[in-house]
């Protein structure tokens, strides 16, 4: 189930891949006739080739997460139904983005505020701290409610 090659075939004009199935033997199969977990295992080979080549920077771990993103709806719609992958995703990217984004955001907010009121910056430590945890906390449960 690991390895894979793309190839073309010139007498028919169709792709197919040469894919090793589960009992170790190679087949060549057209997309279609390639499973899910074999889709997900070339994509995976594909990401960890392609990945290194691209030039270090802010691109590289958006791109990785959205195909690791992807590849587990895949999974998720394959495995479950497109209703639960829907779901399951949605929840997924609240809570590992949307979720801390918001308390940054108004912590931010919250700080620039309370600055400008002169209150004493020894405390903003500790209430920065409790305000991030107990508001992701309230966030998280609420995205599980989802």
């Amino acid at each position: 189930m690991g390895h894979s090659k793309r190839s073309q075939s010139v007498a028919k004009g169709s792709a197919y891949f040469t894919v090793k199935g589960k009992d170790g033997q190679q087949k060549q199969l057209k997309p279609e006739e390639i499973d899910i977990q074999q889709k997900i295992v070339m994509a995976d080979k594909a990401i960890r080739i392609c990945l290194p080549k691209l030039p270090d920077g802010i691109n590289k771990a958006p791109i990785y997460y959205g195909i690791s993103l992807g590849a587990r709806f895949l999974i998720d719609t394959n495995n479950h139904g497109l209703d639960v992958a829907l779901k399951n995703t949605s929840k997924r990217v609240v809570k590992e983005v949307v979720i801390s984004e918001i308390v940054e955001s108004t912590w931010d907010t919250l700080e620039e505020q309370v600055t400008e009121r002169g209150v004493g910056r020894p405390l903003m430590g500790y209430a920065e701290g409790a305000y991030k945890s107990t508001m992701t906390r309230i966030l998280n449960e609420g995205a599980d409610a989802l």
